[in-house]
This record gives structure tokens, C-alpha cells and sequence, in this order.
């Protein structure tokens, strides 16, 4: 094998949070969203529970949260822009 041929779908993978099991359960809070005032909604809605200063709520699942959220509008703005 060349040098460096598991470095870039490794680098891939973590970008795209494949390590990060709070990250996959906030996407799967998100759900399937058909539009980006969907999946804005959805946010705030789950921001409203999992926020550090709410009871129940934690920095690490609105970390999660702000990073799902960032991946499934990134999503939207590249479909609006093909």
C-alpha cells in the first residue's frame, strides 16, 4: 500500500463525525428534514431541552446538536445552490 492510502478516508470519516456517537444521536433526533425551516425548527426545539442551562441538559449533547445541525444545513444550502 502507499503511504498515507487509509489517511485520507480516515480524515474523511472524522469530518463527517463517524466517531462521535453524540453526534449521530443528535442527527437522528434531527430526523429526515425536507427543507432547511424544517430542520431550523427541529433545532430549536431539541436546543430548547438539551441546552447546558436547562434541567436535563448537558454542553455535550448541545455540542452534538449545533454539529448535526451544521451538517444538515450545509446539505440544504448545497442543494439550493445545484
Amino acid at each position: 500500500r502507499a503511504a498515507g492510502a487509509h489517511e485520507a478516508p480516515r480524515a474523511h470519516a472524522v469530518a463527517f463525525g463517524v466517531f462521535d456517537p453524540g453526534l449521530f444521536d443528535a442527527l437522528l433526533l434531527l430526523g429526515t428534514p425536507t427543507s432547511l425551516d424544517e430542520a431550523r425548527r427541529r433545532f430549536k426545539a431539541l436546543a430548547n431541552e438539551r441546552h447546558p442551562d436547562v434541567a436535563g441538559g448537558s454542553h455535550a449533547a448541545m455540542s452534538a446538536l449545533n454539529r448535526a445541525f451544521a451538517l444538515v444545513s450545509k446539505h440544504f444550502e448545497r442543494t439550493a445552490t445545484s
